[in-house]
């Protein structure tokens, strides 16, 4: 058995959309350093362009972005730059209301709970 290593302690995934692509092919281009990062669905390559083939469905997601990193802000700063490096027609790329998780999680601690149980198990097993 192999031990996974996370890659970071945070994890984000934002969402791609494009009405265009709910009932037409969609090109999508995007610098190579970010294929790790940028995940799209039913997608072909042809003469090395990608296309988002539509899956004639009201379904306007095309796919995701992935960040990660040791922090939220790491994180959330690397899935923001593969995406904004996105190009395409009508491609809406949108981190949303981080601010809104950001909040939660200090309203969480504030109250003694921890958002992650793995820093609830490091607390309980130190000492005191």
């Amino acid at each position: 058995m192999v031990e996974p290593k996370p890659a970071g302690k945070w994890g984000v995934e934002v969402l791609i959309k494009s009405q265009w692509a709910k009932d037409n092919w969609q090109a999508v281009d995007y610098p190579e350093k970010y294929a790790n990062q940028i995940k799209l669905y039913n997608c072909v390559v042809i003469d090395g362009k990608r296309f988002v083939v539509t899956q004639h469905e009201d379904m306007i997601e095309i796919g995701a972005v992935v960040g990660w990193g040791n922090t939220l802000e790491e994180a959330v700063e690397h899935a923001r730059e593969a995406g904004e490096s996105i190009k395409g027609y009508g491609i809406k790329f949108n981190m949303g209301p981080i601010d809104t998780v950001n909040k939660a999680i200090e309203e969480l601690v504030e109250i003694g709970i921890s958002p992650f149980k793995m820093d609830k198990e490091e607390k309980q097993s130190k000492p005191d």
